[in-house]
């Protein structure tokens, strides 16, 4: 079944509404650094709303058929704000100037699933090269 232009955008704005309400009802209990403001929270999350927005309707431009479209939609959407925070965390961390934070932001956030995967394969090997050595000694 190829999803409907109009299912997409309901599930899309669905999606936003129910995050942005649960983000504002929690905004008074959120333990937040001081150092980072909120409104920065809220940027890395649209760019990664935004990112896996155009990976999801490149996808279907392509001709991508799926069985059941809000499913599609919400793991895209889950792992485009996942890789999108883990750049943002990263660029928090390294400190690049704002327009490189921006562009990997949004560029993980794309690769949305691919990414993540990508992450796990590499920390996994990582961990295990790392166990194993451990047991050696």
């Amino acid at each position: 079944m190829r999803p409907d232009i109009g299912q997409i955008r309901v599930v899309w704005l669905v999606f936003f509404l129910i995050t942005s309400s649960i983000a504002r009802a929690a905004e008074p209990i959120l333990l937040l650094p001081d150092s980072i403001p909120a409104f920065q929270y809220f940027f890395a999350f649209a760019l990664s709303i935004m990112g896996g927005a155009a990976n999801g309707l490149k996808k279907w431009s392509s001709g991508f058929e799926t069985k059941n479209v809000k499913i599609s939609i919400a793991s895209d959407a889950v792992s485009s704000v996942s890789a999108g925070f883990i750049a943002f965390f990263g660029a928090l961390h390294y400190q690049p100037p704002s327009a490189i934070a921006v562009i990997a932001i949004f560029i993980c956030a794309y690769g949305g699933s691919r990414l993540l995967d990508m992450l796990y394969a590499k920390s996994e090997s990582f961990l295990s090269r790392k166990i194993d050595r451990e047991a050696e000694k």
